[in-house]
């Protein structure tokens, strides 16, 4: 056993992450509520996490758990990227617009026009242009606050 202390955390705005597992006392959820299910998918841990942060309780990290999640993250699969994409950035604008974290919102925007030519590689190294058409997608859809589980087909 590592003898590595954990870090406590509190909210951010500016840094948003979808991959987290919680694990939570059942009074807790009580008083705070289950996931939020505008999200869908992705996003929803961290919604969870900054809602039992504003009701007072402590959010522990530790780099010693193991969680093995399978994803096919093959160059092939590239319905895997659009959707993932999609979601992933939806979320985090749904994240800023139901917490009204406009500053972030507009930091990230820019960050993204700065960026752009950047995506256009990381896209065709990744799978091919049509990934950027749904990276950008999911961010107008979360401005535009689309919620639950969007109609888009992945192709």
């Amino acid at each position: 056993m590592s003898s590595r202390p954990k870090k406590q955390i509190g909210p951010t705005a500016e840094i948003f992450s979808s991959v987290f597992i919680n694990f939570i006392k059942a009074n807790i959820v009580k008083e705070i509520g289950l996931f939020d299910e505008r999200y869908y998918i992705y996003g929803e841990e961290v919604d969870l996490g900054f809602r039992s942060f504003r009701a007072g309780y402590k959010m522990m990290v530790t780099s010693e758990a193991k969680v093995w999640h399978h994803h096919n993250w093959s160059p092939k699969n590239k319905k895997q990227y659009y959707f993932s994409y999609f979601y992933i950035n939806r979320a985090k604008f749904l994240y800023f617009m139901k917490y009204k974290l406009y500053k972030p919102l507009i930091i990230v925007l820019i960050k993204e026009l700065l960026l752009f030519p950047s995506k256009i590689k990381w896209s065709i190294k990744t799978a091919d242009l049509k990934l950027l058409k749904f990276y950008y997608l999911g961010f107008l859809h979360g401005v535009l606050n689309k919620q639950n589980k969007s109609s888009i087909i992945f192709e």
